[in-house]
């Protein structure tokens, strides 16, 4: 997908994203009582897809004024968490080596261990939703039908979501149509409509 695609993509899909953000924060305490795992599940996720949005928008050249104004909704929800959000990596010279030394540091740097520590404060269900809610992400600029990449995804998606108490279906589509080597416009439009799913399930209203 060409930059100006992705961005606007982004963009479009999660334009209320900023504003989402600072009232989920604001939901964490209200609903504490109610429910207050499931509200740091839901949070777990929500970080997880805002925070690999704004990294994948920062690899593909969007203004930093955009990326700092996704990160700031970011470190919000963060601070609620009790995460610190890391720095991406620095840019190299070359796109592709820009974005894939930032994929790297979602999978395997910095942006992963932020799973690792959810899972020690929460639980490993919220855990597993960070982790998916970033590897999701991915198959918006990445997918292709029939990729080792969607397959490797697909099976992360049923293996860590098997975990959580998010229904199946809410989930279960994407990973099919991934499998079944859908086109990339029709995965994609799965992926938004699986993280809108899936946070409205743990934070009703959210998105």
């Amino acid at each position: 997908m060409p930059k100006n695609d992705l961005s606007r993509a982004f963009v479009v899909s999660r334009r209320r994203a900023l504003s989402l953000a600072a009232a989920t924060v604001a939901l964490a305490p209200a609903r504490a009582l109610a429910d207050e795992s499931k509200t740091y599940r839901g949070g777990a996720w929500i970080f997880g897809d805002k925070f690999s949005l704004a990294a994948l928008l920062y690899a593909r050249g969007a203004s930093p004024a955009m990326v700092d104004k996704m990160l700031a909704g970011v470190k919000r929800i963060g601070g609620v968490l009790k995460v610190d959000v890391p720095p991406f990596p620095p840019k190299s010279a070359k796109s592709m080596s820009t974005m894939a030394d930032t994929i790297h540091f979602l999978l395997a740097g910095d942006g992963a261990k932020i799973g690792v520590d959810l899972s020690k404060r929460y639980g490993e269900a919220a855990g597993a939703l960070y982790e998916v809610s970033v590897k999701s992400n991915l198959l918006i600029p990445l997918y292709a039908p029939g990729d080792a990449l969607g397959g490797a995804i697909a099976k992360v998606i049923r293996a860590r979501m098997a975990v959580t108490d998010a229904p199946e279906k809410l989930w279960r589509p994407l990973a099919d149509l991934v499998d079944s080597r859908r086109p990339a416009k029709e995965v994609g439009d799965a992926v938004f409509k699986m993280h809108a799913d899936v946070a409205n399930f743990y934070v009703p209203g959210s998105y």
